[in-house]
């Protein structure tokens, strides 16, 4: 696990400019402590305190793409004050987002020496941009060498996000398992946003949004989540040991994953049933009812589908539908009808939903 760390590191260094060249972004992570420091005492941070924190790089963009800043105050008022003790149990009674971080926070503060020793590793690396090559993998050729390398950002959160700036959690790195994999996959993320086919905007509008997740995260996942499939449960527990980061996701993902061709059934019932829906009203909330159905929002499942596409239609094939989600899906029926035995095919109504959604949305 150390070598992978290092070669996380060894990467972040060469994501990030001046002085922040040697460990990223940590102001997140500053502010993060001040904030932290004050809750324990049983203080309130100020305002100016945290306005501070959100306006750092890294939870700015966290309230950008994901309105993170209210629950974020929020867990970090439970997980740290002494006198919110009775919420913080009621919270974590709950299947909130705010009661899946909490345990996580707890353990942030536990760390602050470790993290702070990490710190100072980030600092110590030399440049591998490893994970840069895993991304550039499953990305069209040139991808990471024509376009400028991301800037990172850490920050206490809980995981890893692969935004148009990288967003680290320290604790989250610092424990996982194959951690040049985590930023493989964010890089990928971050380099298919750049050249993704543009769209519209979504809305509320939540079919598109489900579609496109499967393409985003089943191409990305290829990156980190194959050994996860390729190994026995002996193998899963030495590769993804107790007490690392996603240690319980990548245990459970080869049964996820193995389910895929079920749930792409489903996936294909349900846009049959849109197809036969007029109202509008009506057909949003099946939208809704598929987003939120699929296990992990489709990530093992577009795996799978990117694996039948690999094999049946070669890699790339695979590479060219990188950014182009709706492309995707016919890339993948392509695929299936070539190997009905082996991947189940869509049919015409899904098929047509999927390119009514494309003309909708798509920008020529």
């Amino acid at each position: 696990m150390r070598i992978f760390v290092v070669l996380l590191l060894s990467l972040v260094a060469a994501l990030t400019p001046g002085r922040a060249n040697a460990q990223g972004d940590w102001s997140g992570v500053d502010a993060f402590w001040r904030i932290h420091d004050v809750l324990v005492a049983g203080a309130e941070p100020t305002a100016a305190q945290w306005t501070a924190l959100f306006a750092t790089p890294g939870y700015a963009l966290l309230e950008e793409r994901e309105r993170r800043g209210a629950a974020l105050r929020r867990a970090f008022r439970l997980a740290y004050k002494p006198s919110l003790r009775d919420s913080l149990e009621a919270e974590g009674r709950t299947t909130s987002w705010i009661a899946m971080v909490l345990p996580h926070l707890a353990e942030v503060s536990r760390q602050r020496t470790a993290i702070d020793a990490f710190f100072q590793q980030v600092t110590a690396t030399k440049t591998l941009d490893s994970g840069a090559v895993l991304a550039q993998a499953w990305l069209p050729a040139g991808t990471t060498a024509n376009l400028a390398a991301p800037e990172v950002s850490w920050a206490v959160f809980r995981d890893a996000r692969g935004y148009p700036r990288i967003v680290l959690d320290p604790l989250y790195v610092m424990r996982h398992g194959a951690a040049h994999e985590l930023l493989g996959h964010e890089l990928h993320h971050n380099y298919r946003n750049r050249i993704a086919r543009p769209m519209k905007s979504f809305g509320s509008d939540l079919l598109p949004w489900a579609l496109v997740n499967v393409e985003v995260e089943g191409i990305a996942g290829l990156v980190d989540k194959r050994p996860a499939i390729e190994l026995d449960d002996a193998g899963l527990r030495k590769r993804y040991p107790d007490g690392s980061s996603g240690a319980e996701y990548f245990r459970a993902y080869p049964k996820v994953y193995a389910d895929s061709p079920r749930w792409l059934r489903f996936a294909d019932s349900m846009l049959v049933v849109i197809a036969a829906t007029p109202d509008s009203a009506q057909r949003a909330a099946k939208g809704r009812h598929l987003h939120g159905a699929l296990p992990d929002n489709g990530r093992a499942m577009g795996s799978w589908m990117s694996e039948a596409i690999l094999a049946t239609l070669g890699r790339e094939r695979l590479l060219s539908v990188v950014g182009d989600a709706f492309g995707f899906w016919l890339a993948y029926d392509e695929a299936a009808r070539r190997a009905p035995s082996q991947y189940p095919t869509l049919s015409p109504a899904a098929l047509a939903v999927i390119r009514e959604v494309r003309s909708k949305y798509a920008i020529p």
